[in-house]
Formats: structure tokens, sequence, C-alpha cells
């Protein structure tokens, strides 16, 4: 049932001190708890197939996985809607009590509202409509307006009544209560003077950016886990190797089953990140436009973008490290996530997780920053130069170029950060692997993987803008 219609059918029986009334709580309160037993239930069928994964229970463990993603998914959804039906019963509040404080100010004036066909009863200069004909039988009516109803209206009152654009409901408060409602510490509590909380648009953005991640990155699998195996072992070879060999060595070494090796764990790493990333991309453009007169130029939203990337890459990043791993892994080197895990920790300690975060810092802030900025900016350009809003295949292009600019300036960083990651260079550090590949393959070896790199985010890029759009538009949240 729709926010609004839940607030219309509990109005009847509602306080209009305490609006949401306990009808309405009892809502909320049943959907959050909906929502927490999914959201328990999913990450418990995660665990779950990720140790089924160690018994070489693939079949059982996907399932379980896949069910624990979309048990996730429910309690973001059940989540939300409780969101939208605080912040519908808050305005409803809001909106009625304005009309106490009129009805207050101008206590001669009464109208009534029929219950029935809720048709609004009108004053004429003959008199207002008397208490049997408009009020149900087992309505009370407030001493103070008794006498107002029995009496007519002067000739300005029914004027003023009948040319008010301010349709007023019934009420059922006094004039006292009425002129001191604004006072009252338990509306304080329910009375908001924004429909749209920050919580609940931070919430809706990170939701609307995990789906976009995690729809993006599953479609370019093969092509990631292609281009990341090409980085690391290409050049190993006194440089002979293509990307078909590539290919080829990764079917004979695995099957065709391998082309998605490590895919559990991207999807799982890239789309929280992703969610991360552009929702603090907005909420760092709403802040910032709260210190300005003016609206956010180009330098500023790379600002948000470059802060916004940070963010979410240093969260994520020992998943990244993981997946690394995961993906370039020889079959049954790690029996699963977990065990992957602890052989890292066991031996190579803590640290290994956090190895190649400074390129990759010094890759996210300003690629991230480019990418952002760079999007919303054409994709606002265009749409001024048409006159009419951009359809997905323009944003498609967009997305390829902002990004494809993007990522060459940093794709050298990229790929000795894969190479830490890896552990394939045990000893070297950053500026030894860049001396190294530059002395050894030119600008070759930096660029190493860039066409299989910009293949796999080509159609990645396009289809999470897309998605983040689209997903962020449902959930009425204004986004890029």
């Amino acid at each position: 049932m729709d926010a609004i219609h839940i607030i219309m059918a509990t109005s009847a029986s509602a306080n209009p001190h305490n609006i949401p009334n306990e009808r309405i709580e009892n809502i909320v309160r049943k959907r959050k708890i909906s929502a927490i037993t999914f959201l328990i239930f999913g990450i418990l069928l995660i665990v779950a197939g990720s140790l089924l994964a160690s018994f070489e229970s693939q079949r059982f463990s996907v399932s379980f996985i896949v069910f624990g993603i979309i048990g996730i998914v429910f309690a973001f959804m059940y989540w939300i809607s409780a969101e939208k039906i605080l912040i519908a019963a808050r305005k409803y509040n809001t909106d009625r009590m304005r009309e106490i404080q009129l009805q207050a100010q101008n206590p001669s004036v009464f109208l009534f509202q029929n219950a029935d066909n809720r048709n609004l009863a009108q004053t004429t200069r003959t008199g207002l409509p008397s208490y049997e004909q408009s009020v149900s039988p087992h309505a009370e009516i407030p001493p103070p307006y008794e006498e107002a109803i029995k009496a007519k209206p002067s000739d300005q009152e029914s004027s003023q009544l009948s040319s008010s654009p301010i349709p007023i409901r019934s009420i059922s408060l006094s004039v006292d209560q009425a002129a001191n409602v604004s006072s009252t510490p338990k509306m304080k509590r329910h009375v908001s003077s924004s429909p749209e909380q920050p919580q609940l648009l931070w919430l809706r953005h990170f939701f609307a950016g995990v789906c976009a991640g995690g729809v993006g990155r599953t479609c370019t699998a093969p092509i990631d886990r292609l281009r990341t195996f090409f980085q690391v072992y290409g050049l190993d070879s006194h440089g002979r190797m293509t990307i078909k060999d590539t290919f080829i060595l990764m079917i004979r070494e695995g099957g065709v089953r391998s082309l998605w090796r490590g895919n559990l764990m991207n999807v799982i790493k890239v789309s929280p990140e992703t969610g991360l990333r552009l929702m603090s991309y907005e909420t760092f453009k709403r802040l910032l436009g709260q210190t300005t007169t003016h609206e956010i130029d180009v330098f500023q939203k790379f600002l948000c973008g470059s802060a916004a990337g940070f963010t979410a890459s240093a969260l994520i990043y020992p998943m990244k490290t993981i997946k690394t791993r995961l993906t370039i892994r020889k079959t049954n080197e790690y029996r699963s996530i977990a065990d992957c895990i602890l052989k890292i920790y066991r031996g190579e300690g803590l640290r290994a997780f956090y190895k190649g975060l400074l390129p990759s810092a010094l890759a996210i802030l300003p690629a991230s920053g480019i990418d952002l900025a760079l999007y919303e900016t054409l994709k606002r350009r265009l749409e001024a130069y048409h006159e009419h809003p951009t359809n997905p295949i323009e944003k498609l292009i967009i997305g390829n170029v902002s990004n494809g600019i993007s990522q060459f300036f940093i794709y050298p960083l990229l790929n000795v950060r894969t190479r830490l990651q890896s552990n394939v260079d045990r000893s070297d550090t950053m500026t030894q692997i860049l001396k190294r590949l530059w002395t050894h393959h030119g600008i070759r070896g930096l660029y190493n993987g860039f066409s299989l790199h910009m293949l796999r985010l080509a159609p990645s890029s396009g289809i999470s803008f897309l998605t983040f759009e689209y997903v962020s538009k449902l959930l009425g949240a204004k986004a890029l």
C-alpha cells in the first residue's frame, strides 16, 4: 500500500497531537523488523554459501548466495518503504497543524468535511450548515465553535471564506489547544520541515549505487579476469604472450567456468564500493551546495568526486586484494573466500590486505573526480544544447567518454596496484615496479592490458550510470 494511502486510512482514528499514531507506528515497526529479518537471513545465506564452497558444493553454494542477495535487496525495499511512510505522516502532520492554526486565528469560521464523500461544505450568506447536516453524529464539536455555528457570518467573513484557496479540514481540537500546538513538545518530534530527510536520501543513493555496481560488473566479469590475468602474466614470457594466448591459457587451465572465477567476490566488492562512491558524491554535493549561493561548478564537482572515490576505495580496499588473489589463483589453490582470507592473513599478515593502497589512492583521486564531474557536466551541456533530456544511448556514450579519459591518465598506477595485490613482485615497491616496467617494456609495459581494461569499462561504466539514474528515479531521489 502506498504511504499516502496508509496515512489517509489511519487519519480517521489519528490523534492530531500524535501523528503518526499507533497504527502507523506499528506498520513502520513491522516493516523495519521485516527488513532486519531479511538482512540477517541474507547474510546467513551468503555465509552458508561460502562455507559450502569450501566443501566443493558449488551448486548449493551458488543457490545460497543468490537467495542471500535477494534477501538483502528485500531488506532495503522494506526499510525504504518504512521511511517513506514516516515522511508522509510527518508531512501530513505539518499540514494538519497549519490548518488548525489558521482556524484558531479565526474561530468564527468553521468548515466541515463530510466523512463519506469528502466534499468541503462552504458557507454562504444564508449561514453555515447546521451541525446535524454536516457532522457525523459520533463526532464531538469543540465548545468554542458552538456559538459560531449558530451565528451568521458577516459579509466580509463569507467573502474571505469563499475566495480562500486553502482547503481547511474539520478538526477536533479546542482553540486553546490549537493556539499552543506549536509549543507542544510531543508535536515537535513529528513535525518535519522537509519531506525528504538526508538519511533517506543517502540510503536511496546507496541502494541505487549497489544495484548499478552489481549489474555493470556482472556483465563484464570474463573480460575483467582476462585483463587481470594478462596484466600479471602477459609480460612475464619476454613480452610474447598476446591477449589470444592469455585467453587460451585460461581456458586450458580451468575451462570455460574459469572465466567467471572470482566473480562472486567481484560483485560483493564492487556493489558496495559503487554504492558508497555515488552516495558520497551526492552527499558531498548537497553539503557543498548548502555553503554557497551559486550552482556548483566543474572544479567543485571534481573535488566532490575525488573525495567520494577515495572514501569508497579506502573502505573496500581489502576486498579488492582478496578479489585479485581469487581471480589469478590456480585451480584448488583457495577452496573458498574464507580460505583465501585465512591463508593471506596467516602467511603475510594484516598488512597484505592493504598492499598497493598508495598507488590506488593516487589513481582513484583524479580518476573518480574526472569521471563523475565530466559525466555530469557533459550530460547537462548536451541537455541544454538539445533542449530535452538525454536518452540511454547518449548517457552510455557520455559515460564511456568520461571514464575513458579518466582511466587513460591513471592506468599505469592501476597496473602497479594490480601487481602489488597479486604478490607477483613480492619485495618490490611502487617506484621499483614503475621503473622496471619502463626500463624493460617502455610505454607498452605501463599500459599493458589497457585495451582489455577499456573493453570491460566501456559497457560496465555506461550500464552502471544508467542503472544508478534509473533506480534513483524509481526511489524518488534526484541523482547526477
